[in-house]
């Protein structure tokens, strides 16, 4: 009896897991780019340098992921993923940000 329960267990936790990391796979695509940008840009906002994420289209109209920051750097390259919950992910260096009339 006890074996059923652990194969039960095992079929309904998806057959034995994923290899591939959370955030890395094509199937979270169900997700809203909204959504995806709500969970982790208050984690990637803590990065020096990142200025704001939001969301965008790729050259191809396929949503994505833009991230703003000062200046591309390794720690920001390191800090957030190329692929998250299946999007792409995109940098733009904006330079320094100021408020307006504020130079």
């Amino acid at each position: 009896m006890r074996r059923l329960w652990v194969i039960g267990l095992w079929l309904l936790t998806g057959c034995g897991g994923s290899s591939t990391p959370p955030g890395d796979s094509g199937d979270d695509m169900r997700r809203s780019v909204a959504a995806v940008i709500e969970e982790v840009a208050p984690q990637w906002m803590k990065t020096e340098g990142v200025h704001g994420v939001y969301e965008s289209l790729t050259e191809d109209h396929d949503p994505c992921v833009k991230v703003m920051v000062t200046e591309l750097t390794p720690a920001i390259r390191e800090a957030i993923p190329e692929i998250v919950f299946g999007y792409p992910v995109f940098f733009r260096e904006t330079g320094p940000l100021a408020p307006r009339g504020s130079e």
